[in-house]
């Protein structure tokens, strides 16, 4: 409730640049989630409550690829649902995706990165371990994977204002190159909850060397970001 209510916030903030469309959507989503949303009652209710929002959210996206010219708020827009995306399938992974991990869990962690399509698709197998990971967390190819996010972080880092070619990279270039090479050449197999909460930890690290760079914070909590005395 919090996060969508903060969301409409921001959407009223630049009214004036949204479609109809794209406002509508934002507005029938805090609804849908807010504080004076009807309570949730049985599991049903949930899962139902669930996959409206996915709809919505998935309406957004579309409204964002199809109708938003590719400027520096497009990429900055995108940045924020890449890293988000990214963290939270680390997440999921990190608290499902266990060795001793049931093909029922494997199936619901495809479900949560709608996935279970192409998992089919490319294994004749029930779900195993190696290969969700594989899919979910490696798979540059997969735009639900966190190494696609990251291919996709790194070049939206390399084309911001202020990072030309042939310049020493500034640190969140360094971060994003160092994230996206790193995933390249994993192995699924060595892949343990380790791994995946160091990557979450860059993840957070390239936030925050992207905010310190382009957007402006108060003194003292710039002060205390940059560790400053």
């Amino acid at each position: 409730a919090t996060l969508t209510g903060l969301a409409r916030g921001a959407a009223a903030a630049i009214r004036e640049r949204l479609s109809p469309d794209a406002w509508r959507t934002v507005t029938d989503l805090a609804d849908l989630l807010g504080e004076a949303a009807p309570e949730i009652e049985t599991e049903a209710d949930a899962l139902d409550r669930a996959h409206q929002a996915l709809r919505l959210n998935a309406a957004f996206s579309g409204l964002v690829n199809e109708n938003m010219n590719r400027l520096v708020g497009w990429r900055f827009l995108d940045i924020g649902r890449r890293l988000e995306r990214a963290v939270l399938t680390c997440r999921v992974l990190r608290a499902l995706a266990e060795p001793q991990a049931t093909t029922g869990v494997l199936d619901a962690l495809l479900e949560v990165g709608d996935s279970q399509i192409t998992y089919r698709q490319r294994y004749v197998l029930a779900p195993a371990r190696v290969p969700v990971l594989d899919l979910l967390y490696l798979d540059v190819n997969n735009p639900r994977s966190v190494a696609f996010q990251a291919e996709e972080l790194r070049d939206h880092v390399n084309r911001l204002p202020g990072t030309e070619i042939g310049d020493v990279l500034n640190e969140a270039q360094r971060i994003a190159t160092r994230l996206a090479a790193d995933l390249r050449v994993a192995d699924a197999r060595e892949i343990t909850a380790d791994h995946v909460f160091a990557c979450e930890r860059d993840l957070f690290r390239l936030s925050d060397a992207i905010s310190l760079r382009y957007f402006a914070l108060p003194g003292r909590a710039r002060r205390e970001a940059e560790g400053w005395p």
